[in-house]
């Protein structure tokens, strides 16, 4: 019984470690945007269909450079 309490705490122990080092901040946070002189948003995921008739490329950024750009979040994938 001793063995499966010590298990216990440490499984929790490393959750509790992982998950307080995790970076929460929402600035920071990977969206995507199309590069086409049109499009206006950022998108949550990769393949919003947001994202479908982009004429230009789809590049990664964080939610602080995509809004520095000018772009507002999608309706579509940001509900």
């Amino acid at each position: 019984m001793k063995r499966i309490i010590t298990f216990t705490i440490a499984i929790l122990s490393a959750f509790v470690f992982s998950a307080s080092t995790v970076d929460d901040d929402p600035s920071e946070t990977i969206v995507y945007i199309c590069t086409g002189s049109s499009s206006q948003c950022y998108h949550r995921i990769e393949t919003c269909r947001g994202l479908h008739f982009c004429s230009g490329e789809i590049r990664e950024m964080t939610v602080t450079s995509a809004q520095s750009l000018g772009r507002r979040e999608c309706k579509i994938c940001h509900k």
